[in-house]
């Protein structure tokens, strides 16, 4: 098989979620979905590196903006944080290498699957001892198809490895198909049942996503499969939208379990970090505590969901 390359914006390693066991999950650039409160913006676009500044870590010695190949860094008096022309900036990492504070990095970086594959198996004994794998988050897995087939079918085939793949459902189903003969455990995000409100807010409406799900907890019986939605109070946590999509897991081929998440404002700082307004900037927003959490668990309960935590 040809190794095919692909675009990856972080690698965690040692995670006890997103599958079973301690797992190392892998994140893709690309995505379908505007989110206004996604944690992962550098994970919005494929195909590019793109620099991220932190002004906290900043400590201003212009270093930096001395190594520029393109003069894409400029600071209007010495005590000021930088200003990043990102027309200008190609991403390619010279100023970050100067740089002592960790206040410049590149997000976005072009990686083969064997590449990929090489760091995982570092932690296959962990993986073993766990029951854990590998897990391919994102941005959205299937923006990447022929990338993320081959990260698969060679997890698999050459080092035997779990695999989990965590995904908005928001592709081709065909896509889906042909990943699904290598792929143990499938976790699918749903944020919002109403189309109209879903396309209005998140960007797409969401018969595809909803199609989707069904399909593969349909045809894939022998495949684990969890449901996800991140609470945002006054967006989604409304008791129609609960009741909605208790009705659409209810209805599925199988009954699945949904797993609740809080949100949080985590993304927050890579926002500003990459040059972008923070959606919910505006917006007073509740931080969702354990007391909420269990009040609109148990609202799913009475709809007959099985509402779990991993």
């Amino acid at each position: 098989m040809e190794d095919k390359s692909g675009w990856i914006f972080n690698t965690q390693r040692y995670s006890v979620h997103d599958g079973p066991g301690i797992r190392t999950i892998l994140f893709l650039q690309g995505c379908p979905l505007r989110c206004p409160w996604c944690s992962n913006p550098e994970g919005f676009e494929s195909g590019r590196g793109i620099l991220g500044y932190s002004a906290s870590l900043c400590g201003k010695c212009g270093e930096c903006i001395s190594v520029c190949p393109r003069g894409a860094l400029s600071r209007t008096k010495d005590d000021d944080p930088l200003s990043v022309d990102r027309e200008s900036c190609k991403a390619c990492g010279a100023c970050t290498s100067r740089c002592s504070k960790s206040a410049l990095r590149v997000f976005g970086r072009q990686v083969s699957a064997d590449e990929v594959l090489r760091e995982v198996s570092k932690d296959e004994v962990f993986f073993k001892r766990s029951g854990g794998g590998l897990t391919i988050s994102g941005g959205e897995p299937f923006m990447q198809p022929d990338f993320l087939q081959e990260l698969l079918e060679k997890a698999k085939k050459d080092y035997s490895l779990h695999t989990a793949v965590e995904t908005t459902c928001c592709t081709n189903p065909d896509i889906i198909t042909r990943a699904m003969p290598y792929l143990d455990y499938v976790i699918c995000d749903i944020k919002l049942m109403d189309s109209t409100r879903h396309k209005v807010l998140l960007g797409v409406p969401n018969e595809t996503i909803l199609e989707n799900i069904a399909m593969i907890a349909r045809n894939y019986p022998d495949k684990d499969m969890l449901l996800r939605l991140t609470l945002i109070p006054g967006v989604n946590d409304d008791d129609e939208n609960i009741k909605a999509l208790s009705d659409y897991i209810t209805q599925l081929p199988r009954r699945l379990p949904l797993e609740l998440l809080f949100y949080h404002e985590y993304g927050k700082s890579k926002y500003q970090a990459l040059g972008k307004t923070y959606p919910l900037e505006n917006r007073e927003m509740l931080i969702p505590d354990k007391g909420y959490m269990a009040e609109k668990s148990a609202l799913f309960e009475k709809y007959n969901v099985q509402t779990v935590r991993t």
